[in-house]
């Protein structure tokens, strides 16, 4: 490591002290907060969905995060929302905390869709978040669960997946 370092030349002692001050004040004095800017009048800036942030943030940084998730998982939402028409489920159900036996079945056999048939290259901590924000641990659990039971007996899993709708919907009825 090679560091240079040059003195300061003063030409007289209040120059000197005059820089002094300025270093202590610079350094001591507490900073000056950045100018907030406002959101957008056209742009909704939707927050509920995000992790619990104490940090102060820019409005710009709220909406590029808003942006970010909208945009990275709506195909995916889309796709939970038309297969949850298909096999007449809530969409809320399935993206709920809900852990009734054949809610939590439709949720897994989505997340295996997703990963397997939709989104390859998709993370699991983002088919966790398009899931309500499920951890990526949930989502890894339910992938081989639904592999497993295909590779197993396809015949029992198509069998499963039918009773679970039928057993929701006599749930919901």
């Amino acid at each position: 490591m090679n560091i240079q370092v040059s003195a300061k030349t003063f030409s007289n002692a209040a120059a000197m002290l005059a820089d002094a001050a300025a270093v202590r004040r610079r350094l001591f004095s507490p900073p000056t907060p950045a100018p907030v800017i406002p959101a957008p009048a056209d742009v909704e800036v939707r927050t509920h969905h995000l992790k619990l942030d104490k940090r102060p943030k820019d409005a710009h940084v709220l909406a590029w995060k808003v942006w970010k998730v909208m945009i990275g998982a709506r195909p995916c939402r889309e796709y939970v929302r038309d297969r949850c028409n298909q096999l007449g489920v809530d969409f809320q159900d399935v993206l709920g905390p809900s852990r009734s036996q054949p809610i939590s079945f439709i949720r897994h056999l989505l997340m295996w869709e997703i990963k397997t048939k939709i989104r390859r290259e998709m993370s699991y901590p983002d088919i966790g978040r398009v899931f309500g924000g499920r951890d990526h641990t949930s989502v890894l659990f339910a992938c081989r669960k639904i592999q497993e039971m295909i590779d197993g007996q396809p015949n029992d899993f198509m069998e499963r997946k039918r009773r679970a709708v039928i057993e929701h919907q006599r749930r919901t009825a």
